[in-house]
């Protein structure tokens, strides 16, 4: 492989962990506030929300694969992950209120079925506790039940692909020394 080749594979790999990286640290800030808002969240006001809708929301996602030597671009498959959502009405003194937080850990499933059985409690027009903040009654949730994760799985692998690539441009560079 010529030198040329190799800076410029290894200047791939440095922008693709500086990339990865990057998205690790906002997925952290994220997993950060929701953390946050769940323990703020014990302290929150309850009250009575009526159910608007429940769905399971989907989420496209396309793969190419490679299909040789032809230039065609390969095989595309094309999969679904389903979103549970819910979006509810409260009351907090005289002000109407509307909120879609379900938990503070957002989770996708593999069936429309799945996702909806994880939140067949909220049938629209049923009524339901909710927590919001008094400080600002527009940040509510249904339930907190489950405490978010200091970092999530998403932020762990990013963190550890950003990483290999850093690692793997190394590599290249000391070769081509």
């Amino acid at each position: 492989m010529g030198s040329h080749i190799q800076f410029g594979v290894s200047l791939f790999l440095l922008v693709a962990a500086a990339l990865m990286a990057g998205l690790a640290w906002w997925t952290k800030r994220l997993d950060t506030k929701n953390l946050a808002l769940w323990t703020a969240s014990a302290n929150w006001t309850k009250a009575e929300a009526l159910i608007e809708s429940a769905q399971a929301h989907a989420h496209k996602h396309e793969t190419t694969s490679s299909s040789g030597d032809d230039n065609s671009g390969g095989d595309v498959t094309i999969t679904y992950t389903y979103e549970p959502r819910v979006t509810y009405s409260f009351t907090s003194a005289t002000q109407h209120y509307t909120g879609k937080r379900i938990a503070f850990i957002t989770r996708q499933y593999g069936t429309a079925a799945e996702a909806l059985s994880k939140i067949e409690q909220y049938r629209p027009g049923s009524v339901s506790d909710v927590l919001f903040d008094p400080a600002n009654p527009a940040n509510s949730v249904l339930d907190r039940s489950q405490m978010p994760s200091k970092t999530s799985t998403g932020t762990m692998i990013l963190r550890g692909l950003a990483a290999l690539a850093a690692i793997a441009a190394v590599v290249v560079w000391i070769k081509q020394s």
